[in-house]
């Protein structure tokens, strides 16, 4: 299992993308929509989640906005050495750009995830553009690597009801971090008594 995304760390909101990056976007959705046509996801058993469903002394790693080359290849050795593996919340459009990088996470066995196709604060987008972006971000992830995400972070931690929406028709769970950044978002109202000592604890990493 994995963990949650925080806003960048610079404050400012992600650059708008292009009219190539659209036409990319749009282009990938489309194809995505074909492929659910013939093969309709399975609905999640559960919407979203916030820590691991386990009571043992375990957490999980997960790392977001990637994959990016000036780091990747460091990052994989490290967790190689120690045996660990991690979830990779994965940008389309960063897939599209490196993706020796993005297989080569796959080839490592790591999870990987949806992060949405261009990072966009998806709570300020249209119901639309909400869907495109996950199901865009669903087809070139699974094109690149053969793997099909089962799991999404929203940008910024930033869900909404078109957000889970366009998971539940891509079959998609959203997660979020058990980090005190993210609880005290309220956007998954944890139960307030929960501490890391209780197990399941999902890091969140950039």
């Amino acid at each position: 299992m994995m963990g949650g995304c925080a806003a960048p760390p610079t404050g400012k909101p992600a650059p708008k993308a292009t009219p190539e990056e659209l036409s990319d976007r749009r282009s990938a959705y489309e194809r995505e929509l074909d492929h659910l046509a013939k093969n309709p996801a399975s609905a999640p058993k559960v919407e979203k989640l916030w820590r691991g469903e386990t009571r043992e002394k375990l957490i999980s790693l997960s790392f977001d906005d990637g994959p990016r080359p000036e780091w990747i290849e460091k990052l994989l050795t490290i967790l190689k050495a120690n045996d660990v593996k991690a979830t990779f919340y994965l940008v389309g459009k960063m897939v599209k750009l490196n993706p020796d990088q993005a297989r080569k996470i796959a080839a490592d066995g790591h999870e990987i995830g949806n992060h949405s196709y261009s990072h966009p604060n998806l709570s300020k987008v249209s119901d639309q553009d909400v869907l495109e972006e996950i199901l865009a971000a669903q087809n070139t992830i699974r094109s690149v690597t053969g793997v099909t995400p089962v799991t999404m972070r929203p940008p910024g931690g930033n869900i909404s009801q078109a957000v889970l929406a366009a998971n539940r028709k891509a079959g998609l769970v959203a997660i979020e971090g058990t980090t005190p950044a993210q609880l005290t978002t309220r956007k998954f109202d944890p139960p307030p008594q929960w501490s890391p000592a209780d197990g399941g604890y999902v890091g969140l990493l950039h």
